[in-house]
């Protein structure tokens, strides 16, 4: 059984957060755990006070070397004290359990471009195309398609069955018949962002698709043509962004949420759960509803 002592996490996390702590020298813990399934010599956390209670502070005085990464100070409790206590436990669960992972390229994909970077890993029945350009430490988990002119920056990851590439839904009328327009450009993916599994991202008609770095996409969103994201932006599950919008820096798109073509969504706007924006969204508001109405801020 590992052992991960106190002292060694106290050590690593000072360096890395402004935290306070009230903890025994000589503890230590083995696992992590949620607050409904406490055992001795485990981690958790609690977001704050809407999360607390007497009653768990004594379900967890019952085992031996609980350690609780939470805002403020629970007596007789080993406690690291923290104003962001999601944040500090997984960094803390990132770096003491987190494994390596193996950057292997697979026999199995089809890989037609020889821009990839140092250390990219991708997995099985992946298809790459010959105009794309992968940048180092990136994830390709299996069974992922990336085609047209497409670049991916470093530290990324993109999870299983994501498309990037592909025309977007773009046609002309002729004749009262529909005609597809074809789509001239490609994908642009900046650092650090992440993928999530089967998200379809379009490429460009005539400017790039466009997503900045630290951005985060959760599974089974659409990314329209043209569209531009720019950075530390979270677009969450089912979300889709039409051709041409444009979500500005540190945007919040919750799950199941719509943003018209064209409309921009401006830096910390936020559009709630299965909400509709048909027109601009203001920095630092909310709208939530069909049509989206604003909810927070002015």
């Amino acid at each position: 059984m590992k052992k991960i002592y106190f002292k060694e996490i106290l050590a690593y996390i000072t360096k890395q957060n402004i935290v306070r702590y009230s903890v025994k020298e000589d503890g230590y813990i083995s696992d992590m755990a949620n607050l409904q399934e406490l055992s001795d010599h485990v981690v958790c956390w609690i977001k704050n006070k809407n999360f607390y209670s007497d009653n768990l502070a004594d379900e967890i005085k019952k085992y031996v070397d609980v350690l609780v990464v939470c805002p403020f100070e629970i007596p007789r409790v080993n406690c690291i004290i923290t104003d962001y206590p999601k944040g500090v436990f997984f960094d803390i669960l990132n770096h003491f359990f987190d494994t390596k992972f193996q950057h292997i390229i697979s026999r199995q994909a089809v890989i037609l471009t020889d821009k990839i970077g140092d250390n990219v890993h991708i997995g099985a029945n992946c298809y790459i195309g010959e105009n794309v350009e992968i940048g180092d430490n990136t994830i390709i988990h299996p069974n992922v398609t990336i085609i047209s002119t497409s670049t991916i920056g470093h530290d990324c990851e993109i999870f299983p069955g994501v498309v990037i590439g592909t025309d977007g839904f773009g046609y002309f009328m002729d004749n009262d018949e529909p005609h597809r327009e074809k789509h001239f450009r490609g994908v642009k993916i900046g650092d650090y962002v992440d993928i999530g599994a089967n998200t379809c991202i379009d490429r460009g008609l005539l400017t790039d698709t466009t997503i900045g770095n630290h951005v985060k996409i959760d599974n089974l969103c659409h990314i329209g043509h043209n569209v531009l994201i720019d950075d530390n932006c979270l677009i969450i599950a089912g979300s889709i962004i039409c051709g041409s919008a444009h979500i500005k820096k540190n945007a919040y798109l919750s799950p199941g949420s719509t943003v018209l073509n064209q409309i921009t969504v401006d830096e910390y706007g936020k559009v709630g759960s299965n909400s509709l924006a048909i027109g601009k969204v203001k920095a630092g508001t909310t709208v939530f509803g069909v049509p989206g109405k604003c909810i927070t801020g002015k």
